[in-house]
């Protein structure tokens, strides 16, 4: 299961076009995060979630854990265009709860709820881009179950 999310973090990396000038400032970082979240569907946003991953892989100071439960679409086969950067999604939501509480715990919980994010913005630009485990885990949230269900799976 790890090997699929070593696989959708390669994949990942393949988002950029430019060339990634070694670990990104903390600073630099948060406004990646904060340029990722607020428009995901931009060219800048696929460049700000390659430099967050590379960020969060570099960096001593913060820990993701990447799970298969907490992103359950990553092994689904035929995911929408542009899916990958819901991994980033995930990735900056966590590191972005870690700095705000200057911890090195993940905070899983806190990046399914940008992924959701993100996915819901790409929603509302792409009417085919439809993936049913993430309208599951929106619908767990919505039912107040997803931060329950995010915590059984640590």
């Amino acid at each position: 299961m790890k090997a699929w999310l070593a696989v959708l973090v390669l994949s990942a990396f393949t988002l950029v076009s430019g060339n990634l000038l070694g670990a990104s400032s903390e600073a630099r970082v948060k406004q990646n995060i904060e340029m990722l979240l607020r428009n995901p569907m931009s060219e800048e946003a696929k460049s700000a979630g390659a430099a967050i991953i590379e960020f969060a892989g570099e960096s001593p100071d913060y820990h993701i854990e990447l799970e298969v439960a907490y992103l359950p679409w990553v092994k689904d086969r035929g995911l929408p265009k542009g899916s990958q950067i819901l991994l980033a999604a995930f990735i900056a939501g966590n590191l972005r709860e870690q700095m705000r509480k200057n911890t090195s715990k993940p905070e899983p919980y806190a990046g399914v709820l940008a992924a959701l994010q993100v996915y819901e913005k790409i929603k509302q630009t792409n009417d085919s881009f439809h993936i049913p485990k993430a309208e599951k885990f929106l619908t767990m949230e919505r039912d107040g179950k997803l931060r329950q269900y995010i915590a059984s799976v640590r």
